[in-house]
């Protein structure tokens, strides 16, 4: 997302806009030409009013959320891939609590610290124990069939409702500082 505002007075040339970074790093681009005559207090206001806005618009994206889920694949009874989820605390032992950060309408990631899983689970995320991985092995979550996610989860996590459906197929997969990281994306949901 780029937004680039422009504001042309007598006296100075103002141009200012900002960027997010697809890893949520807020780029921002001030440019001034100033002419003769100054007014500090103008340009000061200004400055102030963009460092507010940004900050605003930087704090709309990245928000946190937990939401349990179970990643046992194929209706929950094997298999790998999302199958449940439920808004808050669950009481039982197949539901993993995931830190969701949403990037998009429809793309958001789910993290969860490795020391949560136990071995079979890391099997299942990972195709293999976590402590047996290598540097240069390619990890991706595998979505066995597709999920889709009720409309009250999608509301929670502040996503776009018509954008229901978690397709199946391989998806990205990072470990970083103990923290298993997948990025999905949602499709429409007819």
């Amino acid at each position: 997302m780029v937004v680039v505002f422009y504001s042309a007075h007598s006296d100075f040339n103002f141009f200012y806009g900002f960027s997010v970074h697809p890893k949520n790093i807020l780029i921002v681009n001030l440019q001034c030409q100033i002419c003769l005559t100054k007014r500090p207090k103008t340009m000061k206001t200004i400055i102030i009013i963009t460092i507010i806005f940004c900050l605003f618009c930087s704090s709309l994206l990245g928000q946190t959320k937990n939401l349990d889920a179970d990643i046992r694949g194929r209706s929950c009874i094997g298999g790998s891939g999302v199958c449940s989820t439920i808004q808050g605390r669950s009481n039982t032992n197949n539901m993993k609590t995931f830190t969701i950060t949403k990037q998009s309408a429809t793309l958001f990631t789910m993290e969860i610290d490795i020391n949560n899983l136990s071995i079979e689970e890391q099997k299942t995320c990972f195709g293999k124990e976590y402590s047996k991985i290598a540097p240069t092995d390619v990890i991706e979550f595998i979505q066995d069939q597709d999920f889709i996610f009720d409309i009250n989860t999608l509301l929670y996590l502040e996503l776009d409702p018509a954008f229901r459906m978690l397709k199946r197929g391989m998806y990205p997969l990072e470990i970083i500082n103990g923290k298993a990281r997948v990025t999905l994306t949602l499709s429409q949901y007819q």
